[in-house]
């Protein structure tokens, strides 16, 4: 834009906003194809001009446009035939005071339009005399107020340089250079050159400039004041983004001698050189444009920091953010010492500092360096000033970065308040704070407060842009994202798709928005339990991606990684293992190793190989990650505590179950310190410390209690948050029903999976497949209870809704038929399970030519089935060949050595001895306690310790008729027993291992080895005396055991002194006991207790790490932090309290 006619806002409106015949396009869609204007070129040569060929750009609008446009009050681009207006894709910047001539033959030049015609054509131009209003009025000055959204809009500014270079004399053509490279960046202008520019510098004066209207000058100048207080900056940023986009005449620059335009060459250089990808060469050639400054001016001179800032900005784009970091900081050293500490261009230092820290995750310095920034705005303007609410945006991003919701709401209320104050409470800028506070609202569950505020930026959007604006899709969007948290699936599903929608109509079919749509739209799916229709989307984005930015964006990485969730919940195991690699080398290659995405890609991975079951490898991977996080986010960062919780399940998949659990409280201690207290994430936490205690627990009853504290505590908040109907409650409801169904407490397990059931149901209808899960609970739940019709009713609408939802031959109806039979067989109807049975076998067998490790596990699961009802049936013959075909399932799909081969094996074994076949029983029964106890990994996991004693308990049926059962000693049973021993030696307390040692000294008295069963007997003493509370009676049988041992062994004085010692020790347990009781009932008693603390607190969660055997370092949190269970709180104090648009799946 131009000398020519005036920009300046009229003293009085001439025209009406509410004009009918105006067309309320925004300012950015008003482009122009080229071939049009090369058209309208040619017939202004032959007609009104045809006599004078070197009239100007201000005589055409003059002329030309204006009557055109008069009468209506139009802007010249509505007169336009509608198939040559688009968006706008470049920008021109030109002088109308130069001949027309000149601009039309630039751009016909510069788009090679005589040899490239099919291509150039189609080029769409911002051009400022087609798209702004020309006659003074509300609907010109509107139109202004548009322009630097218009820049930032477009992806090219093209400077047309005159043969007077006329347009570097003209206020309008300057601000509009130095808007681009602060609102895009050098590398977004480009110069079409007309003459030889050796002086071209000399021509840029910002302050020496010309508008038509000297108004309009001051206008700009003070603008441009309010952001630099030295106007010659100005001055010296045009020159050297001039400079860059001369980059084919670099030569002729450094042909100008002085060193400000050799270090402003050098500058170009370094840009070009990043634009080529060589950044090592780029940086260079930054070096030595800023040792050119400082061995002429020195280092604290302003031509230095400028040099720096420039190194600075390329780091910032290399996201090197350590280097920029530095650079920055030697940037507000100087700047300081030259302009003073409460300078305006100190704020702005501060800000680039705090950026650069803020994506290093150094959260608590970025935070210092805003909010002094902030104090800067505030003291230099006022409380009410532009500037401070741009500082309240910057503080918005970091909170929302750090999840502290609570604070960055009212941050964005007051920056909403500060815009419209100064433009209306329907302007853009106020939809943007707006927005900031409908997200903080939203991740906070203050959904009500929320909905309005999503529904205020739609509206605002929608009015200043109309419906066809990206601006309003990415509304609509973020709308959807409240709606889906508010369950309002079928609501956010119609907001999801008229963004889309929109995005189509304004950008294509091809756009990489509409790929994020399609993101958006199968996290939504997802949730609506549509996977097929989720997975196509995802399909769709990724192929849009690669068609148009290629094979290496970020943006299709992070499509990979969605994809890879989805295929993974679709059990297709091996092809989302393989997007998750490929993800992370796309990172590798883009951002590094040590890029906070990069170390979250290694967590993406390492959980995909813990679901190939390849723990030791997904734990390896996952302490790389969790010590990379620690090394650049800091030890007490989220990204160290979400590792955290996603390691845990590997290390107890390697048996390493208290450390498993340790990762998991260390993770909910470090969420307590960093999130707001009333955070929802916190419940997540809480969840997953209850599980890992739950799973741990086996008939420990003080873990269970620990692990009822913590379902509780979630339980309390979520209800707290969302109220008790809420959808977020099913979860720790049915987690707590799990819990007191395993302690046999089934009515309340009933009472609790029933009331979550009935909140799935209101927020999803009672045929919706998110109920099953649930539903399998109950009918378990209910069989236990005796209630076998109504288990089987539950487990025929568990079968109904997933026959419904996936169709009869889908794999997961094969799983739902194979759960549904197993129930079946346990109510006694075994021809009926036999059925289901066979149907889910036929769906594996018919449906899928190659399946996945899973569905082979749950094709066994099916032929284990069989072969159970077959063996009731007595039909043995069939039931051997099903446990073969079972055991070769198990074997594609968990491995040879699993547990779940192990058992299937011991129940073969059984079936052939019980039918006298006992060599075949010995085989099948040895390689199953090999299977179990596979390279000894056996001895860390209570499951497969279990497995063990099965298998020797097991061994009674396989004792019979042969020769070595005869003599009373089984060998393989032997080994089994011996096994379980040495297990034993390396287990703690519990039920389950009682129960092992018991069967072991039984077996070993039956044969007559009373040493062996003297030893086993002496740890099994050693156990119940390590139980709290232990029961006397159960410990004064295992001591008389070990007596009779020894007395069998001869040892007929150490078994006497054995019982002696042993009643000793309860004679003065009960001596003990008997004080006690004296003193509660003194008449001293509460005398005696208001002098001892009243000790309130739960027990501790062990911070021990037991696998000392492997030698493997501890990883968690430096210091072990003691958590109080089960209470009102944790005993740790939490602190008072847009992007891709991806969300992560």
């Amino acid at each position: 834009m131009g000398g020519g006619a005036s920009k300046r806002p009229p003293k009085r409106a001439v025209d009406s906003l509410d004009n009918p015949d105006h067309i309320q396009r925004p300012l950015w869609e008003c482009g122009v194809e080229l071939e049009y204007l090369i058209r309208l070129y040619a017939e202004m040569q032959t007609g009104i001009f045809s006599e004078n060929p070197y009239f100007t750009t201000g005589d055409m609008v003059q002329q030309f446009i204006l009557p055109k446009v008069r009468s209506k009050g139009q802007r010249f681009v509505d007169t336009v035939p509608h198939w040559h207006v688009r968006r706008a894709e470049v920008y021109v910047i030109h002088a109308w005071r130069a001949p027309f001539q000149c601009l039309v033959e630039s751009l016909r030049k510069h788009f090679d339009y005589d040899n490239k015609k099919d291509e150039a054509k189609g080029v769409v131009l911002w051009l400022d005399f087609f798209a702004v209003n020309q006659r003074p009025g509300p609907l010109h000055q509107r139109d202004l107020e548009q322009l630097e959204k218009t820049i930032e809009k477009t992806h090219l500014s093209l400077l047309c340089l005159d043969v007077h270079t006329i347009v570097l004399t003209r206020t309008w053509c300057l601000f509009e250079i130095w808007k681009t490279i602060k609102l895009r960046s050098e590398q977004s202008l480009q110069v079409v050159i007309w003459r030889e520019l050796k002086d071209i510098f000399r021509d840029v004066y910002i302050e020496h400039s010309f508008t038509s209207d000297p108004e309009d000058k001051e206008r700009l100048l003070d603008i441009c004041s309010e952001e630099t207080q030295k106007l010659h900056m100005i001055d010296k940023e045009v020159k050297a983004a001039i400079a860059y986009a001369m980059t084919a005449d670099l030569a002729v620059v450094m042909e100008c001698g002085s060193l400000e335009e050799k270090r402003l060459a050098q500058h170009c250089c370094a840009h070009v050189l990043l634009l080529k990808g060589d950044a090592e060469e780029a940086y260079q050639a930054h070096r030595t444009a800023l040792m050119l400054a400082e061995e002429r001016w020195g280092k604290d001179h302003e031509m230095v920091t400028q040099s720096l800032v420039h190194m600075a900005e390329m780091m910032m784009d290399l996201q090197r953010y350590p280097e920029a970091t530095r650079l920055h900081e030697r940037v507000l050293q100087n700047r300081v010492k030259e302009l003073g500490a409460r300078h305006l261009q100190v704020a702005k230092s501060m800000d680039d500092l705090a950026y650069g820290l803020m994506m290093q995750y150094e959260f608590n310095k970025a935070e210092e360096w805003y909010i002094k920034s902030l104090a800067i705005h505030e003291e230099q303007h006022d409380e009410w000033h532009t500037l401070v609410a741009v500082s309240l945006d910057h503080l918005s991003d970091l909170y929302m970065r750090q999840q502290r919701w609570t604070e960055m709401a009212p941050l964005a209320l007051r920056s909403a308040a500060i815009w419209e104050r100064h433009f209306g409470v329907d302007h853009l800028n106020v939809a943007g704070a707006v927005a900031n506070e409908a997200m903080a609202r939203t991740k906070l569950g203050e959904f009500r407060e929320a909905k309005p505020l999503h529904e205020r930026v739609v509206q605002i959007r929608q009015n200043a842009l109309g419906p066809n604006s990206p601006e309003v899709a990415q509304a609509l969007n973020n709308f959807a994202f409240l709606l889906m948290e508010m369950e309002q699936y079928e609501e956010a599903y119609s907001s999801f798709n008229m963004g889309l929608e929109t995005r189509l109509r304004v950008q294509g079919p091809n756009s990489p928005d509409v790929a994020t749509c399609y993101n958006n739209l199968a996290v939504l799916l997802r949730r609506m339990h549509r996977l097929d229709e989720a997975i196509d989307y995802v399909k769709r984005a990724a192929r849009i991606i690669m068609n148009t930015l290629g094979g290496e964006h970020m943006l299709l990485a992070n499509t990979y990684n969605n994809l890879a969730s989805l295929l993974m919940e679709n059990k297709q195991k091996e092809e989302a293992f393989k997007l998750d690699q490929r993800a992370l080398q796309i990172k590798l290659t883009n951002l590094g190793s040590d890029h906070p995405e990069t170390i979250e890609s290694r967590v993406f991975v390492a959980e995909m190989l813990l679901n190939l079951n390849q723990p030791d490898k997904a734990v390896a991977m996952f302490e790389e990650a969790l010590e990379a996080f620690k090394r650049t986010t800091g030890p007490q960062s989220l990204k160290v505590a979400s590792t955290m919780s996603a390691m845990a399940p590997a290390y107890a998949a390697l048996g390493q179950h208290e450390r498993a659990l340790k990762m998991n409280t260390s993770a909910l201690l470090i969420a307590q310190a960093q999130l707001d207290s009333d955070s929802v994430e916190i419940i997540k936490y809480l969840l997953h410390v209850a599980d890992r205690l739950h799973s741990i627990a086996g008939t420990d009853e003080i873990k269970l209690i620990e692990a009822e504290g913590f379902y509780n505590q979630a339980l309390r908040e979520s209800i707290q948050k969302h109220g008790v109907s809420h959808i977020k409650v099913a979860a720790p409801l049915r987690s707590l029903g799990r819990l007191k169904a395993k302690r046999k407490e089934l009515e309340m397990a009933r009472e609790l999976f029933e009331r979550a059931l009935e909140i799935l149901e209101d927020h999803n209808g009672k045929d919706n497949v998110a109920l099953c899960a649930l539903l399998n609970d109950l009918s378990k739940c209910q069989y236990d209870l005796g209630e076998k019709d109504q288990a089987r009713a539950t487990m025929t609408r568990f079968l109904n809704i997933h026959q419904t939802t996936y169709g009869k031959n889908d794999p997961r109806v094969a799983i739902a038929r194979t759960t549904y039979a197993d129930v079946l067989r346990k109510v006694g109807e075994t021809d009926l399970a036999e059925e289901h049975y066979l149907k889910a076998v036929n769906i594996y067998e018919t449906q899928f030519e190659l399946p996945n490790a899973q569905l082979f596990s749950d094709w066994g699961q099916a032929y284990a089935g069989l072969a159970e009802v077959s063996r009731g049936k007595q039909k043995t013959s069939e039931a051997l060949e099903f446990y073969k075909k079972a055991i070769g399932m198990y074997e594609k799909g968990k491995g040879e050595h699993s547990a779940v081969v192990a058992q299937t094996r011991a129940q073969m074994a059984s079936l052939l001895s019980a039918e006298g076949k006992k060599h075949e029983a010995d085989s099948e029964m040895w390689q199953a306690v090999i299977a179990t106890d596979w390279k000894g990994e056996a001895a860390k996991d209570p499951d497969a310790m279990q497995a063990v004693s099965k298998l020797a308990d097991m061994m009674d049926g396989a004792e019979g008729e042969s020769s070595a059962a005869a003599s009373g000693r089984h060998p393989l049973k032997s080994t089994t027993f011996k096994r379980a021993m040495q297990m034993s030696e390396e287990g703690k307390y519990s039920e389950e291992l009682v129960g092992s040692l018991r069967q072991v000294s039984a077996h070993y008295k039956a044969e007559g080895r009373h040493q062996d069963a003297q030893a086993v007997q002496k740890r099994l003493v050693d156990l119940i005396k390590e139980k709290p509370n232990h029961d006397k009676e159960e410990l004064q049988e295992a001591v008389n055991d070990q007596a009779a041992s020894l007395r069998a062994m001869g040892k007929t004085d150490d078994a006497h002194f054995l019982l002696k010692t042993h009643q000793k020790e309860q004679g003065i347990e009960s001596l003990e006991a008997e004080l006690g009781a004296i003193v509660n009932d003194s008449p001293g008693q509460s005398q005696m207790q208001s002098q001892i603390p009243n000790d309130t607190s739960k027990p501790e969660i062990g911070t021990e790490n037991p696998e000392t055997e492997n030698n493997s370092p501890a990883i968690g949190i430096d210091t072990d932090i003691p958590l109080t269970l089960g209470g009102e709180s944790t005993g740790v104090s939490a602190p008072a309290g847009d992007n891709s648009d991806i969300l992560a799946l």
